[in-house]
């Protein structure tokens, strides 16, 4: 499975996009879970202070903003993302519907093709253009 994150500034431009593989991922749930630690720990890396992330898998979103703990298989990764977005005043998580997210979907499938974690900065990847 490709994991993928684009972060856009306020005006919904592209400013960050990253694409991987994680070819032992089996579960969609697992490899969400996955992207939305690495959006976090990657808006972490950069030093952003008021970031609202979006998800398409409504079960990932649900689990983060739960206040009780996450005892479930996918609860550890859960529990820290939680802990990385507690440690963010301004930082927030909400459920997108898959056709909002067109662009994260593109750098997913773009994620699949390479052989190691890819990000670009103020540039949308050149293999990609076509899918956003």
């Amino acid at each position: 499975m490709g994991i993928r994150v684009v972060v856009k500034d306020h005006w919904g431009e592209v400013q960050v996009v990253l694409a991987a593989s994680r070819s032992a991922i089996q579960s969609a749930a697992v490899a969400e879970c996955w992207a939305l630690l690495r959006a976090v720990t990657l808006c972490n890396d950069l030093g952003l202070r008021c970031v609202q992330f979006e998800g398409d898998a409504k079960l990932v979103v649900d689990a983060v903003n739960k206040n009780s703990p996450d005892y479930s298989w996918n609860g550890q990764l859960i529990e820290d993302i939680k802990s990385t977005l507690l440690s963010h005043q301004h930082w927030t998580i909400q459920h997108v519907t898959r056709t909002g997210n067109k662009a994260v979907d593109a750098a997913a499938k773009l994620g699949l093709l390479l052989s190691f974690e890819h990000i670009w900065m103020e540039e949308e990847p050149f293999e990609a253009f076509p899918l956003f």
